[in-house]
């Protein structure tokens, strides 16, 4: 067993330790955050349904959550790859986006939740509005309704979608 630490220790020391990197964060340009926000309205717009593991890459076209999401930077020009929302809350394979505090949220910010206590960070959403005075608005991709906009209010105790945040991540054109 201290065999195995000490090799490790030696590897990080050696090599240096990947997590002990900083992330290099996306820089997204303002026209990107543009086309952002304008695919996000069409979606809602055309509310496609949910079908769960799909990409929904076009508008219109069903899709899960993570796959809409993606889909809507992709429009952009951000190149990711298809990912669970587990793996967008982790930062994995190119989802670098600096996370934030619910209160300094922007349009553009994906916003990881927890539904099931058996999925932790299994659903994702992406702001539509400003955090103010702790309400916003999310579009996502329901099971139920489709591709629809939400209300999170931090002020109301029973509030459904507030306390199932787990991590917010900025998609943004400012630093």
């Amino acid at each position: 067993m201290i065999r195995i630490v000490v090799i490790i220790c030696l590897v990080c020391v050696a090599g240096g330790c990947s997590h002990a990197q900083e992330p290099v964060y996306v820089q997204v340009t303002q026209q990107q955050m543009d086309t952002i926000l304008t695919r996000t309205q069409l979606e809602l717009h055309l509310n496609p349904a949910y079908v769960f593991g799909a990409a929904g890459i076009d508008p219109g076209v069903p899709g899960d959550c993570s796959g809409k999401v993606r889909a809507i930077l992709m429009a952009a020009g951000i190149k990711l790859e298809r990912m669970r929302a587990s793996d967008i809350s982790q930062a994995k394979d190119g989802w670098r986006f600096p996370v934030v505090m619910y209160s300094a949220a922007r349009p553009g910010a994906v916003v990881v939740m927890t539904l099931q206590k058996h999925r932790p960070n299994g659903h994702v959403g992406m702001l539509v509005e400003s955090v103010q005075d702790g309400k916003t608005r999310m579009a996502h991709a329901s099971s139920t309704w489709g591709f629809i906009a939400v209300v999170i209010d931090a002020n109301k105790p029973k509030n459904y979608w507030y306390p199932k945040i787990t991590r917010i991540r900025q998609v943004d054109s400012r630093e």
